[in-house]
This record gives C-alpha cells, sequence and structure tokens, in this order.
C-alpha cells in the first residue's frame, strides 16, 4: 500500500522487488536452458559435420586411387615410353595424395593447404589447372576411343 505521502509502503517496495528477482531468475534459467539446448545442436552438428567431412574425404581418396590407376592404365597403352612414363608420374602423384589424404585429420590436411597456399600462391594456382589439364585430357582421349 502507499503512505498518504504518495510513495509506496516498504512492504509494497519488497513485494516489488521479490518479483522481479522471481522473473529475473526465472528468465535466467529458461536463458541457461536455451543455451544448453543451443550447445547440444552445436556439438551433433559439429559431428555430423565431420563424419560428412570424413565421407567426403574417404571418397576423393577412393577417386584418386581409381583416377591413378585409369591413369596408369592409359599410360600402359601408349606405345611411347614418354607417355607410360608421364602417366606413371601422374599416377604416382594421385596416390601420394590419395595416401597423403587418408593419414592425415582434417585439422592437419587444412593447415597444410593454408601454408602451401600462402607461401606458394602462383604455383599452386599453375599446378592445379595443370593437373586439371592433364586430367581433362586424359579423360578426353579416353572417350574417344
Amino acid at each position: 500500500m502507499a503512505h498518504s505521502n504518495g510513495k509506496p509502503d516498504e512492504e509494497t517496495v519488497e513485494q516489488i522487488a521479490e518479483d522481479v528477482k522471481a522473473r529475473v531468475g526465472k528468465a535466467a534459467e529458461q536463458a541457461r536452458e536455451e543455451l544448453a539446448d543451443v550447445q547440444t545442436q552445436l556439438r551433433e552438428l559439429r559431428r555430423d559435420l565431420v563424419n560428412r567431412a570424413l565421407t567426403a574425404r574417404d571418397r576423393v581418396v577412393e577417386e584418386l586411387l581409381a583416377a591413378a590407376q585409369r591413369i596408369r592404365s592409359e599410360g600402359q597403352e601408349s606405345e611411347d615410353t614418354e607417355t607410360i612414363d608421364k602417366a606413371a608420374e601422374i599416377a604416382a602423384g594421385l596416390e601420394h595424395t590419395a595416401r597423403y589424404l587418408d593419414t592425415r585429420n582434417l585439422e592437419k590436411v587444412g593447415e597444410d593447404i593454408n601454408e602451401a597456399v600462402q607461401s606458394n600462391v602462383w604455383p599452386v594456382v599453375l599446378g592445379a589447372f595443370v593437373v586439371g589439364l592433364v586430367i581433362g585430357l586424359l579423360f578426353g582421349v579416353a572417350r574417344r576411343r
């Protein structure tokens, strides 16, 4: 209740304070629960993303090994020893890359890629272009047969 001077009495102030404390406590508890839910969802999402990345890595390793085998086979069909040697060299590089990916965790691969790109931007771009071009040419020759 209010005093005759228009100010609330001490009991009313305490009730209001207790009500505010209860509401703040309830809101804080809800926030903690929601935070816990979000943290759980983030852990599940991270686990799912890691699993997907590992599955993708395994597929890439399989594809690299299959491409190496196809390149080596195509090279062996050639009569030219230089073509055979280049095909074997490219296949060995693909197999090396597949082994590297298969034996490293995702964080290490990411660190290595960042380091290599930062220190050798143009050679990395040129190397990727050349590898893509060679693989494209080899598969193009295989399709024409």
